[in-house]
């Protein structure tokens, strides 16, 4: 027969066993009614580029412009066009993100040019540099070198003939663009994963050349003095806010490819879910 001290041991433990039975019930019972984590989506943005005849992409755009936030039409008739030969893809960018993050994609070079100069000044001072040139020597003298100065190079003019020495100007600051396209988004998608709001700023610049700046009657002056130039560049960009459904092609814009007057550039969008674990 047990004891009183006996029993109450036993007891415990079957209190024990009890407690810790019902705690692992009700947790399994709280784990089925909790819903699955959810796997937090990226986003892939696609842009297509697109260039065309001006009156072919008139038409489109007037035909599609209704369903801009629905273009796969529009996507299948352009990939028509690039097919037989009436349309061209000339650039195309793709890119992932986190919602609510920035991104952004370059394919640029980089151009630095100078956008302040020192005007020409005349030196207090002149100084011709020796440019050295070899001589024979025969066996048993002593070989030496020439000093040959070069006759001096002067710029300017005045009424009584009389030539004047000035420097170039010098640049003093300088910038740099970019030029190539560039691509930059700001992302955030709802709770539901079944719409995104996008900010984004697209552009392509490209290079055109240098633009001369001369004084009247400084047309024959020497390179350096009086001809100062700078970069030409052509930009197609947009910045715009819009809504965009998974899997769908949207309309972004149209835009004038450089020294083409008679083309377009038609722009579109699509941005699909990447869901990675």
């Amino acid at each position: 027969m047990m004891n009183r001290h006996t029993c109450y041991q036993s007891f415990l433990r079957l209190f024990a066993v009890t407690c810790l039975a019902a705690g692992i019930q009700a947790q399994a019972q709280e784990d089925e009614k909790a819903p699955a984590s959810k796997i937090e989506p990226q986003m892939a943005m696609l842009i297509e580029c697109f260039e065309l005849d001006h009156r072919a992409a008139n038409q489109l755009i007037r035909e599609y412009s209704p369903k801009a936030a629905n273009a796969g039409g529009l996507r299948d008739h352009l990939g028509g066009m690039v097919k037989n030969g009436k349309a061209a893809l000339v650039e195309t960018v793709w890119m992932r993100s986190r919602s609510g993050q920035r991104a952004k994609s370059e394919s640029i070079r980089e151009t630095i040019y100078p956008t302040e100069f020192d005007p020409p000044e005349i030196p207090n001072t002149l100084g011709v540099v020796p440019n050295p040139v070899k001589v024979k020597v025969k066996p048993g003298e002593t070989a030496t070198a020439q000093a040959v100065l070069p006759p001096l190079a002067v710029t300017g003019g005045g009424g009584s003939g009389a030539e004047i020495l000035m420097t170039s100007a010098t640049p003093t600051a300088f910038e740099t663009r970019n030029v190539g396209t560039t691509v930059e988004t700001d992302a955030v998608l709802s709770n539901d994963d079944g719409l995104a709001r996008i900010s984004l700023a697209p552009e392509m610049i490209s290079y055109h050349g240098r633009q001369f700046y001369l004084r009247p009657g400084s047309e024959n002056v020497p390179w350096g003095v009086d001809h100062i130039s700078s970069p030409l560049f052509y930009a197609m960009k947009t910045s715009l806010q819009m809504k965009a459904k998974p899997g769908h092609y949207n309309l972004l814009g149209m835009f004038t490819p450089p020294e083409k007057p008679k083309r377009k550039v038609i722009a579109l969008l699509k941005m699909d879910l990447i869901y990675a674990n």
